[in-house]
């Protein structure tokens, strides 16, 4: 009797690939800094710079800086929110990817990580950590898209207050205004640059003008007006007997 292999009957899909991997390299980065580095890493470039007056200032003359600009995003481990906001990009960043493309998507990421981190640099003393700016990049960008189609999505709504009372309670009120700058920034940079979101949108448009004029054109067809005509008779009170020539 042969032995009969083993075989997993379901197939692990890679979707979002540039969501998965953000948030897998903020976890390795996690577990490294906490548990093997001691929080190391956060205090040599987990953290962003600052103004000349911060505790990270930053200098032309050091790569370090440069690194921080962007390396930032990745850390957060002491924040609260740490975990919170790796769930929202998991939640909001698969269909956002989807609809906008890998490239777009990544390019954003960079775009909003670089433009909060040099503010940050050029006005605050303290340094950021964490992807706060990401998540307000990813939440504009179905917020745009849903007033694109003149819709108002309450569920964004309710995430947007709460991550706002959420940030500005955790980090403080100039590191939440500089997180959703650069999510801002990052987030219109997309919504009207990107060539897959236009077509989208191009088409979606055309398809609910399509839909207008075959109702207008079914309600004027002959087949639409002898189906009203016929559920006209059949609506009337009135009953023919039968009919009598003289």
């Amino acid at each position: 009797m042969r032995n009969k292999k083993f075989k997993f009957p379901f197939k692990i899909t890679y979707e979002s690939p540039v969501t998965l991997a953000f948030v897998i390299v903020s976890l390795l980065f996690f577990i490294v800094d906490t548990f093997i580095l001691k929080e190391k890493l956060s205090a040599l470039f987990l953290s962003s710079p600052t103004s000349p007056k911060g505790d990270l200032p930053f200098e032309l003359s050091k790569g370090i800086s440069y690194l921080r600009v962007i390396f930032y995003a990745f850390g957060g481990s002491k924040s609260p929110v740490f975990f919170f906001n790796l769930l929202l990009i998991l939640i909001l960043g698969s269909d956002t990817e989807e609809k906008y493309g890998s490239i777009v998507i990544g390019i954003m990421i960079l775009v909003s990580t670089i433009f909060s981190g040099v503010i940050n640099a050029s006005f605050s003393p303290h340094s950021l950590q964490g992807a706060a700016s990401i998540v307000f990049m990813l939440l504009f960008l179905t917020c745009f898209d849903s007033l694109s189609k003149k819709k108002i999505s309450l569920r964004m709504l309710i995430i947007f207050i709460t991550l706002c009372i959420t940030y500005s309670k955790a980090d403080g009120p100039l590191a939440f205004s500089i997180a959703l700058a650069g999510g801002l920034c990052g987030s219109l940079l997309a919504f009207l640059t990107s060539p897959k979101a236009r077509k989208i949108r191009k088409a979606s448009g055309l398809k609910e003008k399509a839909e207008v004029l075959v109702e207008i054109d079914d309600s004027n067809s002959p087949r639409f007006k002898s189906k009203a005509s016929k559920n006209q008779e059949d609506s009337s009170d009135e009953t023919i007997i039968g009919q009598i020539d003289f």
